[in-house]
């Protein structure tokens, strides 16, 4: 067997609802048919990382793990005082795909 990494990438990432400096609500689209061949595997869900924009490599990192039914998603404890940037990738029984453009 030759076990690949997921090629899916989340489609139509985008913000819903900023409640708070803190709290902003995130959603997707589902993959659909066409996209099983490259999910390669079982979709297990979904990770949203969050950081800060003006220090990607050193500011606090949140990510959420999110159920592969999911299409929506609330994070609590975005980096405050701050321009953050979100990006979403799969998660598999294997693997982790690639992330989302920010």
């Amino acid at each position: 067997f030759c076990f690949l990494a997921p090629s899916y990438i989340p489609r139509n990432f985008r913000v819903i609802k900023v409640f708070d400096e803190t709290t902003v609500q995130f959603a997707w689209d589902p993959p659909i048919l066409i996209d099983e061949s490259n999910i390669r595997g079982i979709l297990k869900g979904y990770q949203i990382e969050v950081f800060r924009l003006d220090d990607p490599d050193n500011s606090l990192r949140v990510i959420k793990n999110i159920p592969a039914n999911s299409t929506l998603a609330t994070i609590f404890n975005a980096p405050p005082n701050a321009d953050v940037l979100a990006r979403i990738r799969i998660e598999t029984d294997r693997y982790l795909g690639p992330t989302s453009p920010t």
